[in-house]
């Protein structure tokens, strides 16, 4: 599967569950920068969901910079290395 349909396949949302700019714009990020490419695409709701749980708990500062500075900043940027470098190594093992 090419990057592309994962894409479109984390962009999926829930009928009556919107998901806030922040988390979107963390999967989003993680999608476009090719973290996504080596999970099997059936397994990527579960990733996503996981994934900014990690985020939401283990990085709460991650959410809440996106939110106020509205632009991601190589400080943020980082930041977002560093936590889906620590979650696949989770995940995937």
């Amino acid at each position: 599967m090419t990057r592309g349909e994962k894409m479109v396949e984390i962009l999926k949302q829930g009928q009556y569950v919107p998901m806030k700019m922040a988390k979107q714009v963390i999967i989003i990020w993680a999608g476009v920068n090719g973290y996504l490419d080596k999970i099997p695409t059936d397994k990527l709701s579960d990733f996503e969901t996981r994934f900014i749980e990690f985020c939401t708990k283990e990085y709460p500062d991650l959410e809440h910079g996106i939110e106020k500075e509205k632009v991601l900043s190589d400080a943020l940027i980082g930041k977002l290395k560093e936590a889906v470098g620590k979650f696949i190594a989770t995940y995937t093992a």
